[in-house]
């Protein structure tokens, strides 16, 4: 019983890797090589759907078999040929590894035929500022194993400036156009001389002033005669361009706070509705001006009060709710069930800690910028936009 669990072991430590590229053109021929760690024997390559160079015969073959004659170097890869044959994109070749043992390592690697899935990037700013005759450079970042750039392409408002091995500079065509322009690198799949596929990989550039891209309230997406309940919200805007300042304009009969993409407000329990505007400068230019218009809902507000303070906030964040009865109207207070602080991409970064009656969060090691505070009783969420300064 000893011997044989000492030999059952000894070969589970044996293995043949065979390595080399996933992904291949038809007709090219391209490097492998073999590595392994057991003794020296008879090794036997079987090829599907192409060939492997047979270096004693000198010839094209799709089965060699020779002998190992001294122990290999673990780790060590011994390389070999292998010429793919001429077939359809889709098709999928086979290199099969054995070396002949009572019990044979096999090393086995599947390749197919056309492009790998991965996908070149490029990366640079997403905007220019042409009133300056202004200069952006883009480069690709990503550039996948046999992935190649073959030009660049550019639409009617941008011009190169120059060009180098995987990269560009460009300019804008004239100094007063505004609006959305188009780089495209043109890449080719290429394998042994032989290319198989073409991908177009775009990157958006704004020229010029900026114009306003998405609109929100509280986080969903934002039309015409939005309904809120009195209490705090806030009203968010994406840019298209560069942008240095924005001037907000709130008539909401309440306080608000203000950033160059964001605008937190109160709407108090008397007004009926609310507008707010905002347009955004860069050297270039202004853009028009982009409003809010919003009503006040009278049926299914909450019940539930949520005060966050301060805000912004700097070393703590402290979360005061309560829950305002139907009967009188008068709040007491509540404990929230959950209390989460999501980043801009969605990502939890903190949870609330109960302190007494209210529940608090530590900032301190959160970086500066604009967060989302859930704050859920039951099945009813609230949420607050908290900007943390230092």
């Amino acid at each position: 019983m000893m011997l044989v669990v000492g030999f059952a072991s000894l070969c589970q430590a044996y293995y043949v890797h065979v390595n080399g590229p996933s992904y291949t053109c038809p007709n090219s021929e391209l490097n492998y090589s073999y590595s392994t760690n057991s003794p020296a024997g008879t090794l036997k390559f079987t090829i599907t759907n192409g060939k492997i160079f047979n270096t004693i015969a000198q010839t094209w073959v799709t089965y060699w078999e020779f002998n190992q004659d001294t122990n290999p170097t673990l780790n060590e890869s011994y390389p070999f040929r292998v010429k793919w044959d001429n077939l359809a994109l889709g098709t999928v070749g086979n290199i099969k590894c054995v070396i002949s043992l009572i019990f044979s390592p096999e090393g086995n690697k599947s390749v197919i035929f056309g492009s790998s899935p991965d996908m070149p990037v490029i990366a640079g700013s997403g905007s220019l500022l042409n009133c300056i005759n202004e200069q952006q450079a883009y480069t690709v970042t990503v550039l996948p194993l046999n992935w190649y750039l073959s030009n660049w392409n550019y639409s009617n408002q941008i011009q190169p400036v120059s060009t180098g091995i995987n990269t560009v500079t460009i300019k804008g065509a004239n100094t007063t156009y505004s609006g959305g322009e188009t780089l495209t690198g043109v890449f080719q799949f290429t394998t042994d001389g032989n290319t198989c596929d073409t991908r177009y990989v775009n990157k958006s550039v704004w020229v010029g002033k900026p114009s306003p891209g998405s609109q929100t309230v509280d986080g969903s997406s934002y039309y015409s005669g939005f309904q809120i309940c009195p209490g705090s919200h806030w009203v968010g805007i994406s840019w298209n361009g560069a942008v240095s300042s924005t001037s907000w304009q709130v008539w909401t009969g309440g306080s608000y706070f203000t950033t160059n993409t964001t605008c937190d407000f109160v709407f108090p329990t008397s007004a009926s509705s609310a507008m707010i505007s905002v347009s955004a400068t860069n050297t270039c230019g202004t853009s028009y001006n982009t409003s809010y218009y919003l009503n006040k809902k009278t049926w299914g507000c909450g019940s539930f009060l949520v005060a966050s303070y301060p805000n912004p906030a700097s070393s703590e964040l402290i979360i005061d709710s309560s829950f305002a009865s139907e009967i009188d109207g008068t709040p007491r207070t509540v404990v929230p069930d959950e209390v989460i602080l999501f980043d801009q991409q969605n990502s939890k970064v903190a949870v609330g800690v109960l302190d007494d009656s209210k529940t608090k969060i530590d900032t301190r090691k959160l970086p500066k910028g604009q967060y989302y505070l859930h704050v859920r009783f039951g099945e009813e969420i609230i949420r607050k936009h908290i900007i943390i300064e230092r």
